[in-house]
């Protein structure tokens, strides 16, 4: 099964500790170097700037091809 990436935000307290993954849907790259691409993009959006959070970060996570395209049907069905 190939490998991709998907970028998630989270929302952290100050120092960086208790972060929770933020409601917004996943963006999957096929590389680490697009994802990261993506990141700025990702920390200027509406839901990185609603986020009632005092930190806000992306992280590129690597998932396989099986698991990006089951979360795509769930967040269709859902």
């Amino acid at each position: 099964m190939s490998m991709i990436f998907a970028l998630v935000l989270m929302g952290c307290a100050d120092d960086g500790t208790a972060c929770e993954r933020l409601a917004a849907p996943s963006d999957h790259y096929v590389s680490k170097g697009a994802c990261e691409a993506g990141q700025e993009t990702a920390l200027q959006s509406a839901v990185a700037l609603r986020a009632d959070y005092p930190t806000v970060v992306s992280r590129c996570l690597r998932i396989n091809a099986g698991q990006a395209l089951a979360a795509r049907g769930a967040s269709r069905r859902g």
